[in-house]
């Protein structure tokens, strides 16, 4: 089984037809497979809660103030591609950079 990013990609190459790749060879297969092999591994990743990628952890607490009429907003950390459960019976929201004007209020309160 194939699982180093190396290994995965040769055999994603050789599948294709397009020949084995040696690692950062500079190749245009090399280059093609590089660009849309780690968006494709989070978007796997992410399609499902598998055993061997969940991680706990306790975030951040970002801001006391209250926002949007919760009281404790935290910081999910850059590499979070998704968040499974929060807590037994939170009440909560998972904020997205995409909320811009909600990015802004909050990274006011952070600086």
């Amino acid at each position: 089984m194939a699982t180093s990013k190396y290994s995965i990609m040769n055999q994603a190459s050789i599948l294709l037809g397009a020949g084995s790749i040696t690692g950062d060879d500079g190749s245009t297969e090399y280059t093609i497979l590089n660009t849309f092999y780690d968006s494709t591994y989070e978007e796997l990743l992410a399609h499902r809660p598998w055993n061997f990628a969940k991680y706990y952890d306790t975030f951040n607490l970002l801001s006391e103030e209250s926002i949007l009429g919760y009281d404790y907003v935290y910081l999910i950390p850059n590499e979070v591609i998704v968040v499974v459960d929060i807590g037994e019976n939170a009440d909560y929201r998972i904020i997205t950079t995409t909320d811009s004007t909600l990015m802004q209020n909050l990274q006011r309160l952070h600086t």
